[in-house]
This record gives C-alpha cells, sequence and structure tokens, in this order.
C-alpha cells in the first residue's frame, strides 16, 4: 500500500498537492484552536481515507466493459495506446503484473508464503533496481488485490504468447481466477499475430506480446471484437 500511495503522490497535480496540504493544515488549526487532538485524528483518518479511495479509482468498477490482464509494462503500454485509439480507455480497465514469471521460484504464488519466498530468491540472485526490489510484495499485493476485487459482472481479458514469462503468468491468473463467475477470455497474442500479420516474405514472428507494436495490438483486439460480437 506505501507503493500505492507513493505513485499517487507522484502523479499529483500541482493544484491537486497544494489542495491536499491546505487541507491538512486547515484540520490542524481548528484542531489547535479547540484543543480536541481527538477530533484531530479523526479529521486525518477522514482525509486519508478520501485520499486512499481516489488512489483506488484506477480499480476495475462494475461498470466496465472488460478488464484487461497483461504481463509486462511494454505490454500494458501498448495495449492502453490502443484501447484509447478504439475509444474504450474509459470503459475498459488494464491490471498490469510487471514481475518476470520465467524466473526464479513460483510455488505458491497465491499465498503469502509463496510471494515472501520469491521476493527473497529475487533479492539474492538477481541485481534489481533497489526500489523494485524494496516495494516488490506491496506491488504484488495491490495487483492481486485488483484481482480479487474483480466485480462477478465483468469479462476477463488475459492477455499471453508463446513465452515462458506469459504462459507461466496465464497460468497463475487461471488459478487466481478460478472461483470467479466472470466470463473469461484466454487471446494468445502469438497465434493472433501470425493469422493477421504473416508474410511469407518475412520471416517474424514475436517472442512476446510486449514486442508488438501499439497499432497492431489494436487490429488484434479489433478482430477479436469483431469475432466475439
Amino acid at each position: 500500500m506505501i507503493h500505492t500511495l507513493k505513485k499517487r503522490i507522484k502523479d499529483l497535480s500541482e493544484k491537486e498537492a497544494k489542495s491536499l496540504l491546505l487541507q491538512f493544515f486547515i484540520h490542524m488549526h481548528r484542531a489547535e484552536d479547540a484543543n480536541n487532538p481527538a477530533q484531530l485524528a479523526a479529521d486525518l483518518k477522514e482525509l486519508y481515507a478520501e485520499f486512499l479511495k481516489s488512489s483506488l479509482d484506477s480499480f476495475p468498477q462494475p461498470n466496465d466493459k472488460a478488464v484487461h490482464i497483461v504481463f509486462g509494462a511494454s505490454m500494458a503500454g501498448s495495449l492502453r495506446v490502443a484501447l484509447k485509439e478504439l475509444d474504450l480507455d474509459t470503459e475498459e480497465k488494464i491490471i498490469g503484473f510487471s514481475d518476470l514469471f520465467s524466473i526464479g521460484p513460483i510455488w505458491h504464488l497465491q499465498e503469502e508464503k509463496g510471494l515472501v519466498l520469491r521476493h527473497e530468491w529475487l533479492k539474492n540472485h538477481l541485481i534489481l533496481d533497489d526500489e523494485y526490489i524494496h516495494f516488490y510484495l506491496e506491488e504484488m499485493d495491490r495487483e492481486r488485490l485488483m484481482v480479487e476485487m474483480l466485480p462477478a459482472e465483468v469479462p476477463i481479458i488475459i492477455w499471453t504468447g508463446d513465452n515462458a514469462h506469459e504462459q507461466t503468468a496465464s497460468r497463475y491468473m487461471v488459478d487466481m481466477l478460478k472461483n470467479k463467475p466472470n466470463p473469461i477470455a484466454l487471446l494468445n497474442t502469438s497465434v493472433l499475430y501470425e493469422q493477421l500479420f504473416y508474410r511469407p516474405d518475412l520471416d517474424y514472428q514475436p517472442l512476446y506480446s510486449g514486442e508488438i507494436s501499439p497499432e497492431k495490438i489494436k487490429a488484434i483486439y479489433k478482430q477479436i471484437k469483431r469475432r466475439v460480437s
């Protein structure tokens, strides 16, 4: 949660930050005048709750038309651009997992003990950004919470490719979602890319979904929506 708050604060505009700071000092001033520390604590808790709620606005809502689950920042960025160009960015959400699931232990990832074991392994075996390692568990908890909070009526679309990272991650997601009643679609970008963009004169197929351009991601999604609608 600390990482979530840190990111939310970082994303504040100057106007929003000044407004939040002003509210804090107003509460301090009122409590000082009234000599009422209990009221100050209550006011600050309310201010914190309002700020926390605003940080959760990106979480899926019951009125969302679909929720996309992707693995990797590059794929999340490409899909975000594609949805915006399709005018779907306000009604379809993206949950992006930043971990690389082809490396390290994946035992009981859906439980705290498995995440702790993986976190320790990453710290001891890989050279990674200090902030990434420091906030790893909080970020994974936030991503898992977004999945757990998915409203039952919202369709889920899992994007995957023919590589160890995305195939492992997609199985992790399917296990997390096994007790949810949501309709779930699994889109294989490797297969869909070959179907839509195969050229006999060009021997190329992206290894990861994140290697596909936003333009082609948009074409893939348009084709899929056409098939299912």
